[in-house]
């Protein structure tokens, strides 16, 4: 037997092969692959332009600020190469665009909606602006509007503003505005609504600290009136040619929606504007949806400290009281903390409740549960929300003070600047995708062959426009943190929270901390599928996020719209919603002394109560799990059934039975805009071939495993030396090759 035992067949055995297979087999079937599209590559550039107002090309999910850019560059190279041929057939004058709103007016009421965005160069602002549009025209679809042109995007160049040099410099607007035309779906039209919507593509940066002011001269650029006064006459010449011919208007004076202030920052910057000026007319017309500012109304109202500011009791109140009207259709900070807080004590992570006396800093106890908060220090947001965490996380108010910012003892600060990776921008104008210069690039290059393990010589320098060693000496400085806190029985670093708004240096951040704190829970704020990528997934991966909106809404608002790529673009697919349900209404010119049911069907406390409560997810292997807290249900709202289908008291509300349904029409009727939260140990779906074929692969490997180590058990056993009880050996089944063996 045992010479039959020491005969080899020099090869893999059938068995072993099979057990091959079926291996890979299941990585093909449980691992992602990446799809690659059979679109041959572009032809050569046209040599002619398009004749039309829109006369940019732009598919309906490109950059609108980089598209046209490049548009107007390539214009301006057909044109030197053939003078007078391939430049646009149609002037891209204000005046211009004010005709055909003017035009439009006689098919119904014309809503302009202006979009604020960033209009940097870098490679984050051009992928926000992309992903900005597509929720917009997501959320417009939804309520029954499609473009009039998919395939091109339209811009105008603003007048040169007049009166003394500062009042040129505080009007001064960006080079070009694009925009874009829609109008209602024939088959889903509704009366009560507008029949056209323009959309203005506004660069907030451009905007600045003199927005209201800004925005007034686009409204007086396009020839849309202040507080219901008629247009001027000039329009009559610059549009017919004649004076005096114009036929009369039926529809009411265009409406002006404007999603933003999209940063903290910038509704800072609007907040500190109004409070020391009256706000001029065409600001008053306008109704704001700050889409993406998410610090609390205290940190935003206390920095005026002039103006009344401190007397409001919110941000939308400030602006109410000076007949503006401003909605926020995102959570805040500290609901956003309030939720982490909740979550971190349900994993046993709650530095509230650490052991203190009278006198804090004489109390130190070995089992305190220390807290990092990381954070940029170059923008208002980066500086407000670690303030905004420690006040949630700090524990009692008699420990405030005795760490650096006024934090308790057992929180600590640290910051870093915006673009770890130290990438810029290509010098190539209008550039619809962002990329790195070469320092940038090998910087981030080294950085991740050093992560991987590779030669310590690979590491990034300290020298360049990187920033990545700032970030390793950063985590070293951490560690030894860690490291003190240990020796002197202190307590340990329990959790990390990562809180900047660039989610590209988050996953740097993470990137170099998870391994050096195996042990510790990190948090961050606004979900992001980046993060989800498995690249990204060595330090993402049970990483728990705070986020005031998930991938997606409730399924009767997000309907048959794909989850979306981070919780901005639901926000702005949200306020695109809101803006159309307020548009039903009619406009109310005294909007401090009107009923905002009346004025719009949906007030600040029904969105606020909607939002409610903000979201909590853990980043999975492949998806991300929401365990939020199920929301309560409210009331519908507090407004009529006539105010909130936009008729007047004198009119039945609509006779259909559905007009009361939660629809994107009809946000009112919803009691929550929030998706369930996820299950709380989900299943694959029953019945399908994955999970099926993971049963299948678990128990042949099972069965495989038993088989080949009774087999090896029997045949090793002889008079001489028989095999031990507790002799164990792991092997492929008919195979003499040894992956494991223990005995006692």
């Amino acid at each position: 037997m045992g010479d039959e035992r020491g005969q080899s067949s020099g090869g893999l055995p059938a068995a072993g092969i099979l057990w091959l297979a079926l291996l890979g087999a299941g990585a093909l079937f449980l691992h992602q692959v990446p799809w690659q599209g059979s679109r041959p590559l572009a032809p050569e550039p046209k040599a002619y332009g398009y004749a039309a107002q829109q006369d940019v090309d732009a598919r309906l999910w490109q950059d609108p600020l980089g598209a046209v850019a490049r548009g107007r560059e390539e214009a301006r190279k057909r044109s030197a190469v053939r003078p007078g041929q391939g430049t646009h057939q149609l002037g891209h004058r204000a005046v211009d665009l004010a005709c055909t709103i003017r035009n439009k007016r006689y098919d119904g009421e014309v809503l302009v909606m202006g979009v604020m965005a960033s209009g940097g160069p870098y490679p984050e602002y051009a992928e926000f602006r992309r992903r900005a549009r597509y929720a917009i025209l997501a959320g417009l679809n939804e309520t029954g509007f499609v473009p009039d042109d998919a395939e091109h995007l339209g811009y105008f160049e603003p007048e040169a503003p007049s009166g003394t040099q500062a009042q040129k410099a505080a009007a001064r607007l960006p080079e070009f505005i694009a925009y874009e035309w829609l109008h209602a779906n024939g088959s889903d039209h509704d009366v009560a609504r507008p029949a056209s919507v323009l959309i203005l593509w506004l660069d907030e940066d451009v905007l600045g600290s003199h927005m209201l002011v800004r925005l007034d001269r686009v409204a007086s650029d396009l020839r849309i009136p202040s507080g219901g006064a008629r247009p001027p006459s000039k329009l009559v010449d610059d549009c017919d040619g004649k004076a005096g011919e114009e036929k009369p208007v039926p529809t009411p004076e265009p409406r002006f929606a404007v999603l933003g202030p999209g940063s903290t920052a910038s509704l800072q910057d609007m907040v500190a504007e109004a409070s020391k000026e009256p706000p001029h007319r065409g600001a008053r017309r306008m109704t704001f949806y700050a889409y993406g500012a998410t610090a609390d109304d205290a940190h935003i109202l206390a920095d005026v400290g002039s103006g009344g500011a401190k007397e409001a009791a919110s941000v939308h109140d400030f602006f109410r009281q000076r007949n503006i009207a401003l909605f926020r259709t995102i959570g805040t900070d500290k609901a956003l903390a309030e939720q982490l807080q909740k979550e971190l004590a349900q994993r046993k992570v709650d530095p509230a409740h650490n052991r203190v006396e009278a006198d804090c800093p004489a109390t130190i106890q070995g089992d305190w549960q220390h807290v990092l908060l990381i954070a940029e220090w170059d923008t208002f947001y980066g500086r407000s929300l670690p303030r905004t965490m420690a006040k949630e996380l700090g524990g009692p108010d008699r420990c405030r003070g005795h760490g650096p910012d006024d934090y308790p003892p057992w929180i600590h600060a640290y910051s870093y600047l915006r673009g770890l990776d130290g990438q810029l921008p290509t010098t190539q104008t209008g550039g619809d995708t962002g990329a790195a210069t070469k320092d940038g690039a090998e910087g981030d290059t080294k950085a991740r062959g050093a992560s991987g393990g590779g030669d310590e010589k690979r590491i990034e320098r300290a020298e360049g426009q990187g920033q990545l060693d700032y970030l390793r000496r950063l985590g070293d400085q951490l560690l030894a943190l860690d490291h003190e806190l240990r020796a002197h029985r202190r307590g340990t670093i329990r959790a990390i929270g990562v809180l900047g708004s660039d989610v590209y240096d988050k996953l740097l951040i993470l990137q170099a901390l998870r391994a050096q704190f195996p042990n510790a829970l990190f948090f961050t704020t606004d979900l992001d599928t980046r993060m989800l990528h498995p690249q990204q997934l060595d330090w993402t991966r049970n990483a728990i996020v705070a986020s005031s909106f998930g991938l997606r809404l409730a399924p009767d608002l997000q309907r048959d719209i794909p989850p979306f790529r981070d919780s901005y673009q639901t926000s702005l697919y949200l306020s695109a919603m809101v803006a159309m349900n307020h548009a039903r209404h009619v406009s109310c010119d005294d909007v401090k002394a009107s009923d905002e049911c009346a004025c719009f069907g949906i007030t600040q406390a029904d969105l606020a109560a909607r939002l409610d409560p903000p979201r909590i997810f853990e980043i999975g292997r492949k998806v991300e799990f929401d365990f939020s807290s199920r929301p309560t249900p409210q009331a519908r709202t507090a407004c009529t059934p006539e105010q909130i289908a936009g008729l007047g008291s004198g009119n039945d509300p609509p006779t259909s039975p559905g007009w009361t349904a939660c629809t994107p029409g009809q946000l009112a009727a919803c009691s929550s805009v929030h998706p369930p939260p996820s299950s709380m140990y989900p299943d694959p779906p029953p019945g399908s071939l994955q999970h099926a074929f993971r049963l299948l692969v678990g128990g042949l490997l099972l069965l495989g495993l038993a088989t080949g180590t009774w087999s090896q058990l029997a045949s090793s056993r002889s008079p001489s030396a028989p095999a031990s009880r507790w002799s164990w050996r792991w092997c492929w089944p008919g195979s003499r090759s040894t992956w494991m063996a223990a005995s006692p």
